[in-house]
């Protein structure tokens, strides 16, 4: 808002003496400025409720890849205790005895303990991917990772 006061002096042609002026002004928005907002705040929250949209699918994607995952990983590992290892040991039981007895060279023997060694770092790591699964899962969906 702006006040203003003026001052003329005038001649003294027709005997009205001077002339003194007070005005006060404001803007009045004419521009389409607050359209403009208006059609960008509109357009910004389009955006944002796509965007949520997006999110909520991409979560519930990610979800659902992660059990699948999860699923895979724990039938493996109960593939692997329950059969795999179980006839890896035996096969070294086999070989060792074997081995003793001269039928088998010490290269079967350190083969078939290979096998069982590498079964058995398949099963921890099979277990620690189990593990960051469950933590990806328990992340995405918002939960306490530490229980």
């Amino acid at each position: 808002m702006t006040f203003s006061i003026g001052y003329t002096k005038r001649s003294n042609i027709d005997d009205r003496g001077d002339f003194l002026s007070a005005s006060v002004s404001f803007p009045i928005p004419t521009s389409s400025i607050k359209s403009s907002n208006f059609e960008k705040n509109v357009f910004e929250k389009k955006s944002a409720i796509k965007n949520y949209e997006n999110y909520k699918s991409l979560k519930t994607k990610e979800k659902s890849l992660l059990e699948a995952e999860q699923n895979r990983l724990k039938k493996e590992l109960s593939i692997l205790n329950k059969k795999t290892i179980n006839f890896a040991k035996n096969s070294r039981a086999i070989t060792s005895k074997s081995y003793g007895i001269g039928n088998s060279s010490y290269i079967e023997l350190l083969q078939s303990e290979l096998l069982l060694q590498k079964l058995l770092t398949r099963k921890i790591q099979i277990e620690k991917d189990i593990a960051m699964n469950t933590l990806n899962l328990k992340y995405l969906l918002g939960e306490k990772l530490d229980e």
